[in-house]
């Protein structure tokens, strides 16, 4: 497009130049027996004609370099915006827990302790030493609390609609029955996990002070799966702002 806008513009010159110098032949006397009256009036027309018209080009041309630069620029806008909606979406799916994800963090095994058993039973004692759902869904707080990112126990990733709760010697969690001992996998902040392990507070120390059997270890590569079994929301709508 701009190369032939450029070839009219110089075609439109070479005849303006050649009318330009005929004109001022007529005008000095030299070529009178050339041009009539009217002639000269036609190449006069036809002179400011051509100049109208390289204006016009002229115009044409400058108004469509603005164009390209203008979706030149909408281009690179649109690549941004790109990569900036990938990224959130690789972000979100993280968090959600629709893909794998990897990195450093901390892995804690549990299993009940060992029953007493004939004269010896202590029910109270074998109580303490179980592992209960709430037992579990205090340490995933704590541990979402002290810098974990992902969190996997024997498998399954936790989701924020994840249940957990006690099914006899499992612990059901996204449907699934799982028997001990409990894997706990956890991707995060390893600095403030190892200080939350270390706490004689975090519930990980206190049910280990019930009897319950616990271990503990870092681990700077650590996998997660991801999962399909979030819930879509059939009942949930996002509330448009109040103006």
């Amino acid at each position: 497009m701009k190369a032939r806008h450029k070839a009219m513009i110089f075609t439109i010159m070479v005849i303006l130049g050649i009318i330009t110098v005929l004109l001022f032949k007529v005008s000095q006397g030299s070529m009178d027996s050339i041009l009539t009256t009217a002639e000269f009036k036609n190449a006069n027309d036809q002179r400011l004609k051509l100049i109208s018209d390289v204006e016009r080009l002229e115009d044409d041309n400058a108004q469509m370099r603005i164009k390209l630069e203008t979706y030149k620029e909408a281009l690179k806008n649109d690549e941004t915006t790109i990569d900036e909606i990938e990224s959130e979406l690789s972000r979100n799916s993280a968090l959600a827990g629709s893909v794998q994800v990897k990195g450093s963090g901390i892995v804690i095994t549990m299993q009940d302790g060992v029953m007493t058993t004939g004269e010896d039973k202590d029910d109270v004692l074998n109580y303490l030493m179980t592992i209960h759902n709430t037992d579990m869904l205090k340490i995933l707080n704590e541990l979402r609390n002290s810098g974990a990112e992902a969190i996997a126990i024997n498998g399954q990733r936790i989701l924020e609609t994840s249940e957990v709760y006690c099914s006899w010697a499992f612990i059901t969690i996204n449907g699934e029955k799982l028997p001990a001992p409990f894997v706990i996998e956890v991707i995060g902040d390893t600095d403030m996990l190892r200080s939350y392990l270390a706490s004689d507070y975090g519930f990980v120390r206190m049910i280990g002070y019930r009897g319950v059997r616990v271990e503990t270890r870092e681990s700077e590569s650590i996998t997660i799966e991801g999962t399909g079994g979030f819930k879509v929301p059939n009942h949930m709508k996002i509330a448009e702002p109040n103006i």
